[in-house]
């Protein structure tokens, strides 16, 4: 019943949100950052198939893109399973397990073409909604990804952006100059 409930709240949230939603004003994501490293295990046909999708691209948009989509071919969002880094078939996943398989994907697609940005899986210990700590499992901390190109940053999270709900997150994280990979 709980889950239901989870599941409710969620859906309404989305739906009756409009404008706040597709801007994702209702959502913050702070508290003391937590940087860590990417170390999910990604089969070699999930590196394959991100290859297909890059070919000869090298710009960070393609990659970036590319990133994005082979996770989300891989997870669906889902909260009733144990976390694993382990990744070979398409599986439920949750927001840690978003970050750290996009963190790994898009830093060894990186390297191999000789691209200076890295990926870092970040986890915010406190996320609001509209203003809220929501007391559901899953609603009281989240992670997501930052990119670093040189002096540039991205605020990506994979797991919006499977939900359709765009993946950059800069407006949503409070302080994000105090985040230092």
């Amino acid at each position: 019943m709980r889950r239901k409930l989870g599941w409710v709240l969620a859906v309404t949230l989305l739906l009756l949100g409009g404008v706040a939603i597709a801007e994702r004003a209702w959502l913050r994501l702070g508290g003391a950052h937590v940087v860590g490293r990417p170390h999910a295990v990604a089969s070699q046909a999930i590196e394959a198939s991100l290859s297909r999708r890059l070919g000869a691209m090298r710009d960070l948009d393609s990659l970036q893109r590319a990133t994005l989509a082979e996770t989300g071919a891989r997870l669906h969002f889902g909260l009733g399973h144990t976390t694993s880094l382990q990744f070979d078939a398409e599986r439920e996943g949750n927001c840690i397990e978003y970050a750290q398989l996009f963190s790994t994907l898009f830093d060894a697609a990186a390297v191999k073409r000789g691209m200076p940005a890295r990926a870092y899986p970040i986890h915010s210990p406190r996320v609001t909604v509209s203003g809220l700590v929501v007391p559901l499992r899953g609603w009281h901390d989240h992670d997501w990804v930052l990119i670093v190109d040189g002096a540039a940053r991205r605020y990506v999270d994979p797991t919006l952006a499977d939900f359709g709900l765009g993946w950059d997150v800069e407006q949503q994280v409070v302080a994000p100059g105090s985040i230092r990979p």
